[in-house]
């Protein structure tokens, strides 16, 4: 007997929709359930925005406001272009095959104008960037010593004056010996306003410019300026990497030779000399061969062969490990200068460091920088291998072959 329900396609209805809404709670709890959900809602986040968007510890600052780069005018007139925009133009302008092959170009004009208008008030890295994209083109100079009249140097860090100082060394041919001495007692002046300790690693660049500086005039005189720069080399030497010993050795070095007549500048560098040949002798193995041998003699012509003898033999030894690729940037007067040094400690008469020296001498003695020695410089080298270790026929070899490939040169050009 068949029974027939009343409404029983209703009822049937109803079932489809309980359990189509149980598969669709089962699948929401399934999704919602650990990270799932999280890289759904992610990806979908993602997916929608465009740009995507920036941290979440950038957005939810409220003093950071958020702006749009595609709705932003781009300024295509350097006489309303701001600091920022201004030197992001100029470096754009430097990154142009133009400029790096040295080419005019009219913007640059307009640039230094610009720069000249905003350089008082210019944030000092800003102003630092574009004083080095000016030491790289080619602009009409005329603006260019009262730019650096108005560049905001008083009250600056030692860090910007630092760099101050390496950017306008660039100028110099533009500025002028005069300019340059004038904008140097400025940064000297601020200079002043910090101790050793403030200045700390900044110290041996802002000497080794100071130096260079003081090339220009032929002399460096010794003053509050140098005392505190050399003081402050000697206080951290600790800290110092290679590079820093190198620079500071050479920067005391020049100083050094200045100052030679003046007692308490001579006693002053010769203190921080020592506190560098102590840190510099444990980390010979740091350093790269030239600059090695640029602080080895750099050290030597101020303390003398005497006392630095342990690092010559130190040189020596690093110098027998070496292949004359390691030396490839060595000019011929960086060889001259480390094979005197050499000669002068072998005369000490430390058998462990003539042991050493002649192979290290046949390293720097062979190869392209030999070739342009000069006679005088041939005739040293050879009185002194003569004085040491009498007649060394492998190294007197070096020095008449190279003679003899500079007779050959000179008679194939004439």
């Amino acid at each position: 007997r068949t029974v027939c329900l009343p409404n029983s396609g209703f009822h049937h209805d109803m079932a489809k929709q309980r359990l189509s809404a149980r598969l669709m709670d089962s699948k929401l709890r399934f999704w919602s359930s650990g990270a799932k959900m999280d890289r759904v809602q992610r990806t979908l986040f993602h997916e929608l925005r465009d740009p995507h968007p920036v941290a979440l510890t950038i957005n939810q600052r409220a003093d950071w406001p958020l702006t749009d780069l595609k709705q932003v005018p781009i300024v295509h007139s350097v006489v309303a272009m701001n600091s920022l925009e201004l030197t992001q133009h100029a470096e754009r302008l430097c990154a142009r095959p133009s400029v790096a092959r040295g080419q005019p170009s009219g913007d640059w004009d307009a640039i230094l104008a610009r720069f000249a208008l905003l350089a008082s008030d210019m944030d000092a890295d800003l102003s630092i960037r574009l004083l080095r994209c000016l030491g790289r083109a080619q602009f009409d100079d005329a603006a260019l010593p009262q730019l650096v009249r108005d560049l905001p140097i008083e009250g600056k860090p030692p860090s910007n004056l630092t760099c101050w100082s390496s950017a306008l060394l660039e100028l110099h041919d533009r500025l002028g010996d005069e300019e340059l001495q004038k904008v140097f007692q400025r940064i000297e002046h601020a200079a002043l306003q910090f101790s050793e300790e403030t200045w700390g690693l900044s110290a041996p660049m802002m000497l080794v410019s100071l130096v260079r500086a003081s090339s220009t005039s032929s002399k460096l005189l010794w003053g509050p300026s140098c005392n505190l720069f050399v003081g402050a080399i000697a206080r951290h030497a600790a800290r110092m990497g290679p590079m820093h010993l190198e620079i500071s050795a050479f920067s005391c070095s020049r100083v050094f030779r200045f100052s030679a007549k003046n007692p308490q500048a001579s006693e002053k560098i010769a203190e921080a000399a020592k506190v560098l040949l102590e840190h510099g002798t444990r980390r010979v193995s740091r350093f790269v061969p030239r600059g090695m041998l640029n602080f080895y003699v750099a050290l030597e012509r101020i303390l003398g062969p005497l006392q630095v003898a342990g690092l010559a033999l130190q040189v020596a030894r690093r110098l027998q490990q070496c292949v004359p690729g390691d030396l490839e940037g060595c000019s011929a007067g960086d060889r001259y200068r480390a094979t005197l040094c050499l000669l002068r400690a072998c005369e000490i008469d430390v058998a462990e460091t003539r042991q050493h020296v002649p192979e290290a001498l046949k390293l720097l003695l062979d190869g392209d920088g030999r070739r342009k020695f000069s006679p005088h410089g041939r005739d040293a080298i050879r009185r002194r291998l003569k004085a040491c270790f009498g007649e060394l026929k492998h190294l007197q070899d070096l020095l008449d072959q190279t003679e003899e490939m500079e007779c050959a040169v000179s008679t194939k050009k004439k």
